[in-house]
């Protein structure tokens, strides 16, 4: 997936809404996206946090998964940081520091693995 595929499906699936926008201004078509928190505040003309380029916001996006969530999501990323088949088995122990370090692009990756949202 791209970075701003990876980006909307995060948000997305954290809850944020969107509504495209038109304004006229001086006889010209103003084309903008409204973005709204998981609360429902709004963002106008912002996006939310990115995700594949912040290790702050992964961390918020990490919060949100459950405990049952949780383990698969360390399973996923140990996965992408050693380059591994998603479908190849581990456990928890096998190598699990080799995460500590995983960026937030990674991060991403796992979280949407772990959602089943990633797309090859």
């Amino acid at each position: 997936m791209k970075p701003i595929d990876q980006h909307m499906a995060i948000a997305l699936a954290l809850g944020y809404t969107f509504e495209d926008k038109e304004l006229t201004y001086d006889g010209m078509p103003i084309k903008f996206r409204v973005w709204k928190t998981p609360d429902g505040g709004g963002m106008e003309r912002d996006w939310p946090p990115n995700y594949p380029e912040d290790l702050n916001a992964c961390h918020e996006m990490e919060k949100s998964l459950t405990q049952e969530q949780r383990e698969e999501y360390h399973l996923s990323l140990q996965r992408v940081v050693e380059n591994l088949p998603p479908d190849q088995y581990l456990h928890w122990s096998d190598n699990a520091g080799s995460t500590t370090s995983a960026t937030a692009a990674q991060r991403s990756q796992a979280f949407l693995r772990t959602l089943s949202l990633w797309k090859e």
